[in-house]
């Protein structure tokens, strides 16, 4: 009888035992399941103070439009304490730019040497415009390197930081010389036959003097398909370069589409990308870099500053003028955010729960809008798994079609259409197209921009 007692009193603190293991592990369960449910929290919070980061930063840039017209750089907040509950803030900073995306070679635009030029081998460069033409003619992001076959993570990296697929120059004047009241304006498309509308718009912007040779040049036979004629046209009417070509280049254009692609901006891109371009080398383009930091907001709002400077001759400035700006109107950012301790006294505190988002933000239209978007906040873990071999490089992706949006211009510089020639049926000639990329829009070709060569 005894013997069975202690056996019962064995199964009983054996049952008690296997009960506060489970009760425990069920503690355990619970409150791991609550901490990831606290941190799923934190980090869908950090995430939305991370995305009003971004919103700061476009809102600010729209604020300061009418200056990027003019070249200025933004000037964008450092950081903000969106919320301060007492125990602890919820931060958004600037982990990284503004940085010019106009600084860039356009990916979408450039030429097999031009990428040659950034360090791409002559087979590897021919890969990316081979592939770009059975992608439809374009790339989405820098990023879609990757599956091009022969580029590797470090030469990808190498060229996300020279290219870009976000070039597109508002067809507007800044309103230089004599014009400051045509700041945002239409430019004046020449491209066109002379017509009594035409010679007003010029009077009013460029005096009866400009209409008046515009006239006898077009009667001549001089036609303006792109900015190099134009410039062709100064030089042989011995024009002044530093009085009448800043006014001139500002005022006039080619075409009334309202953007121009592909346009690389004289004051942010670094040398190599500027001597990729058709007329300037290497020389010409340290020069440049070196020159820019000196000239007065006046000179620097000019396409024409190269030539005032005496660095570029007027014939190799021809070659190059019609992929040259001085502004920049798309600007990539990366926005960190997260919770700080209230009692953290540090000026750059860490972030519980960081979240970093990158964005590229476009002021170009008269909508500010966000026209690419990512999270990097696990982007070095996930290129470290790659290098160390536990993630898969990306695939090649199989070619896609991209049919043009309906509408869609011919490729090349567009001819206004001559009033005279429709009767009582005719179609009214389509709207020009805003064939910006970037989010919420459909991709389409882009044009290339004007000029003898095949490339940019």
């Amino acid at each position: 009888m005894t013997r069975r007692s202690g056996l019962v009193i064995l199964a009983v603190l054996l049952l008690v035992m296997i009960g506060a293991l489970v009760g425990t592990t069920a503690l355990h369960l619970a409150r791991a399941e609550s901490a990831g449910v606290a941190a799923s929290l934190g980090r869908g919070q950090a995430r939305a103070l991370a995305w009003s980061g971004v919103q700061i930063a476009l809102a600010e840039l729209a604020d300061q439009r009418p200056a990027l017209l003019q070249g200025r750089q933004p000037r964008l907040t450092e950081s903000a304490v969106v919320f301060d509950d007492g125990g602890r803030r919820g931060m958004v900073r600037l982990a990284g730019g503004p940085a010019s995306e106009a600084g860039k070679l356009p990916l979408n635009l450039a030429s097999a040497s031009m990428l040659e030029a950034l360090g791409a081998e002559p087979t590897v460069a021919q890969a990316i415009v081979s592939a770009r033409a059975a992608r439809g003619g374009q790339f989405d992001s820098a990023e879609d390197l990757l599956g091009v076959e022969g580029v590797t993570p470090e030469l990808a990296d190498t060229l996300a930081n020279a290219v870009s697929v976000f070039h597109a120059d508002p067809n507007q004047q800044a309103g230089l010389g004599g014009g400051r009241r045509f700041a945002g304006e239409p430019r004046i498309n020449v491209n066109t036959k002379w017509s009594d509308d035409l010679r007003a718009r010029l009077e009013r912007r460029l005096g009866g003097q400009a209409a008046d040779a515009v006239k006898q040049l077009m009667a001549s036979g001089r036609t303006f398909p792109a900015i190099r004629d134009i410039v062709d046209s100064m030089v042989a009417l011995k024009l002044d370069v530093g009085r009448q070509w800043p006014e001139a280049l500002d005022a006039l254009a080619t075409t009334d589409e309202p953007f121009l692609y592909g346009l690389v901006d004289l004051l942010t891109a670094p040398a190599e990308v500027l001597a990729a371009l058709p007329g300037l080398d290497r020389s010409a383009a340290d020069r440049i870099v070196a020159a820019r930091t000196t000239l007065d907001d006046r000179t620097r709002a000019t396409v024409a500053w190269p030539v005032m400077e005496g660095i570029v001759e007027p014939g190799r400035f021809a070659e190059a003028v019609d992929r040259l700006t001085t502004r920049s109107l798309q600007w990539r950012v990366r926005v960190e955010a997260g919770f700080a301790t209230g009692d953290s006294l540090a000026s750059r505190p860490d972030l519980r729960d960081r979240v970093v988002l990158e964005a590229v933000l476009d002021v170009s239209g008269p909508v500010p809008r966000v026209a690419y978007l990512r999270d990097l906040t696990m982007l070095d873990t996930l290129r470290a798994l790659t290098r160390a071999g536990v993630l898969a490089e990306t695939s090649q992706p199989e070619p896609r079609e991209q049919p043009a949006a309906e509408g869609t211009p011919p490729t090349g510089a567009a001819s206004a259409p001559d009033p005279g020639s429709g009767g009582p049926e005719a179609v009214p000639p389509p709207q020009p197209l805003d064939r910006r990329l970037g989010r919420w829009r459909a991709p389409v070709s882009l044009p290339a921009p004007p000029g003898p060569s095949s490339g940019i």
